[in-house]
C-alpha cells in the first residue's frame, strides 16, 4: 500500500526517508542505475488522486520509463515491457520465480505487458535494475 495516500502534496526527502526506512538505499540504487542505464532526463512526483497516494515517474524526455511507489519499509516498482523488452527480461539469468511469473503474467496492454514488483531488500535491486533498464532502454524498439 502507497505510504503517501491522503497527501496533498509530494512527499519530502525527509517523508520518503521516513517512510521506506531501511529500503531507503535500495531505493536509490535503483534510481541511480536505471538514470544511468537509460539516460533518464528527468523525474516528476504524480498523485492521480489522494486515495492512490504518490509515485515516482522516471522520464527519459517526458516519456515514462519507470514508476515507483513507497509503500512502508518498502517500494513497489511498475513499468511496460514492449515484446522485445519482455523476451530480453525473461532471459535474465538466475530471477526468482516470483519475479519470473510476474513477467509471465503481466497485464497485457497495447503498448506492452505490465509488470508490477515490491521491492524491501537490497537482494531485490540487481534483478528489478536489469528489469526497469530493459524497460527503459528497450521501450524504444
Amino acid at each position: 500500500m502507497n505510504a503517501f495516500i491522503g497527501r496533498e502534496e509530494a512527499p519530502s526527502e525527509a517523508d520518503l526517508a521516513e517512510a521506506l526506512g531501511p529500503a531507503l538505499p535500495v531505493w536509490r540504487d535503483v534510481v541511480a542505475a536505471v538514470s544511468e542505464a537509460c539516460g533518464i532526463t528527468g523525474h516528476e512526483w504524480t498523485s492521480y488522486s489522494r486515495k492512490a497516494g504518490w509515485s515516482l515517474r522516471l522520464q527519459v524526455k517526458k516519456r515514462n520509463i519507470v514508476y515507483l511507489s513507497p509503500h512502508r519499509d518498502g517500494f513497489g516498482i511498475a513499468f511496460v515491457l514492449g515484446a522485445k523488452a519482455l523476451e530480453e527480461a525473461l532471459a535474465i539469468p538466475k530471477l526468482p520465480k516470483a519475479v519470473l511469473t510476474a513477467l509471465s503474467e503481466g497485464k497485457k496492454y497495447p503498448e506492452g505487458t505490465g509488470v508490477q514488483l515490491k521491492v524491501v531488500r537490497k537482494a531485490s535491486a540487481a534483478y528489478v535494475q536489469a528489469i526497469a533498464a530493459v524497460a527503459g532502454c528497450k521501450a524504444r524498439n
